[in-house]
C-alpha cells in the first residue's frame, strides 16, 4: 500500500494516508485558516478561475527549472527552460495540477 502521498510539488512534503484523508475532507491543508468555501467565494479565486487567454492568443511567456527526472526522483540541474524558447520550434502542451 502507499506508504506516503506526495503533493503536487517536489517542494511539499510527501503526506502520510491519515493526513491525506484528512486534507481532502477538509478541502484546504490543515495549517490554512481557509476553507474551500472560503476560497471558491472569494473575488481573487473568481477572477483566476477566468480564462485569459482566448485560442489563437500567444501564451504568457514564464520560466521554470529543469529537473532530471531519472531514477524516480526530481532533481534540480540548475538549468532554465523559457516558454518562449519553443515558439516556431514544436507544440507545447501545458499541464497545470497532478496527474498521478
Amino acid at each position: 500500500m502507499l506508504g506516503q502521498l506526495r503533493r503536487g510539488s517536489a517542494a511539499d512534503a510527501p503526506l502520510g494516508m491519515l493526513s491525506a484523508l484528512k486534507e481532502l475532507i477538509r478541502g484546504t491543508p490543515g495549517d490554512s485558516p481557509l476553507t474551500l468555501k472560503n476560497v471558491a467565494q472569494s473575488a481573487i479565486y473568481r477572477d483566476l478561475a477566468r480564462p485569459k487567454v482566448r485560442t489563437g492568443d500567444l501564451a504568457p511567456d514564464f520560466e521554470l527549472a529543469r529537473l532530471d527526472l531519472r531514477e524516480g526522483t526530481e532533481r534540480d540541474t540548475g538549468e532554465r527552460v523559457r516558454l518562449s524558447a519553443y515558439r516556431r520550434v514544436s507544440p507545447v502542451a501545458l499541464v497545470f495540477g497532478s496527474y498521478t
